[in-house]
């Protein structure tokens, strides 16, 4: 379950996403520069055999077809190769959510998170990288098990973003339809009913891509519909900003993320129920301001406790200007238990904590908007983050 939006206001685009998936699942950030070596070496690769014995070799068998040229930051799940969501270092940005079709999926398809991680290393832009979907989604199954300890079938939408330009795209089996858009938002249900600007053969003179390929049951359980008329509320009335749509990643149940965390898939910020075994595990806003592209990234899950932090996206960035952590799944696996205990004692990260992170994201929205060099100002708030994690563990220590 995810919440994929774009805006824009002003000399600004934006993209937002969050990332909902298993409680306990690794995800982390990463650089890639060389997706090739990654795919081939594997260096995070968790043993899923699910993953390793299907969609992976899916995956495997066509790898070679495609150059991957572009570097990318993604956040992506420990066990497979694919990413949640992301962006290129020309300033694409991807985010896909499950979508349920009353088309049967198959076992050993591409992951949509395969799909997204390729589009992100071939395609320049997010024209470019619609074709590109669409290319794979004709010529190759979609499917495969996304689900971490449970099995979880489905295909997907996508939510492409460069710094003009911003397509919805869904998908069933081969079969899909795409829109440009200004401003809009996608989660875990179909959202194009009207006929659309690209479309496959048999689908473009559907009236309704939604009517027409989605099962109602599974959405209705998933709550896509409601979290998809929040979101797209929230976005026709509130300011195109990062501060605002921090917010939107943050809010419970409707409200505004001040609350406590109310369970299930109701809420934009997800925090597993008993009954809900699904939470917001990673976050992500693309700010493509008039000169710079910044990714602010939480790298740990539960945005409503965890901080934002920026970082400079560029084609001369590279893996060490990121100053991402050497030890990435290590270090994911650190922001996960201080997030996991802040979200479990709220009131200590209401009466302790939260001011110091709003203290936080307040001095780098500042630093970033004001500093005449990006990668010098993103570099110091990375700094000024460890700082932070230091004295919230130390507050932790003390409660």
């Amino acid at each position: 379950m995810c919440d994929t939006i774009v805006t824009a206001g002003g000399d600004h685009a934006f993209f937002a996403k969050n990332s909902d998936r298993e409680p306990g699942e690794p995800q982390f950030l990463q650089y890639s520069s060389d997706p090739a070596r990654d795919f081939r070496e594997q260096p995070w690769l968790e043993a899923r055999a699910k993953y390793a014995q299907k969609s992976y070799r899916t995956l495997a068998a066509i790898f070679d077809e495609f150059a991957n040229p572009y570097d990318a930051l993604i956040s992506r799940p420990s066990w497979m190769w694919g990413a949640e969501m992301g962006i290129n270092e020309r300033g694409l940005s991807i985010g896909n959510e499950a979508v349920f079709s009353r088309q049967k999926v198959p076992r050993d398809g591409l992951l949509g998170m395969d799909i997204l991680r390729l589009a992100l290393h071939n395609a320049a832009n997010a024209r470019e990288a619609r074709d590109f979907i669409t290319r794979v989604l004709e010529h190759h199954a979609q499917g495969g098990d996304g689900g971490y300890n449970g099995v979880l079938l489905y295909n997907n939408s996508f939510l492409l973003r460069d710094r003009t330009e911003a397509f919805v795209l869904e998908s069933s089996g081969a079969h899909w339809a795409s829109r440009q858009v200004d401003r809009a938002s996608i989660s875990n249900a179909y959202s194009l009913r009207e006929q659309c600007d690209g479309a496959d053969p048999e689908s473009r003179d559907l009236s309704s891509f939604k009517r027409r390929y989605e099962d109602r049951l599974f959405t209705m359980f998933s709550h896509g519909n409601a979290r998809q008329r929040f979101t797209s509320d929230w976005i026709a009335r509130e300011p195109a900003a990062v501060s605002s749509l921090m917010a939107l990643l943050r809010a419970h149940a409707g409200g505004d993320g001040s609350r406590s965390p109310a369970r299930g898939t109701g809420s934009v910020c997800m925090h597993t129920g008993q009954l809900i075994k699904s939470e917001t595990t990673a976050s992500m806003i693309v700010d493509y301001g008039r000169d710079t592209t910044v990714a602010w990234m939480t790298g740990s899950p539960h945005p409503c406790v965890s901080l934002f932090v920026p970082h400079v996206v560029r084609a001369d960035a590279g893996p060490s200007r990121l100053h991402l952590p050497a030890e990435a799944l290590a270090h994911a696996r650190e922001q996960a238990a201080r997030s996991a205990r802040l979200a479990a004692d709220y009131p200590t990260f209401l009466g302790s904590i939260k001011a110091l992170r709003d203290e936080h994201e307040t001095e780098f929205l500042r630093m970033v908007s004001e500093g005449k060099d990006a990668g010098a100002a993103c570099a110091a708030c990375q700094e000024m983050a460890s700082e932070y994690y230091r004295k919230v563990d130390a507050a932790l220590a003390r409660a």
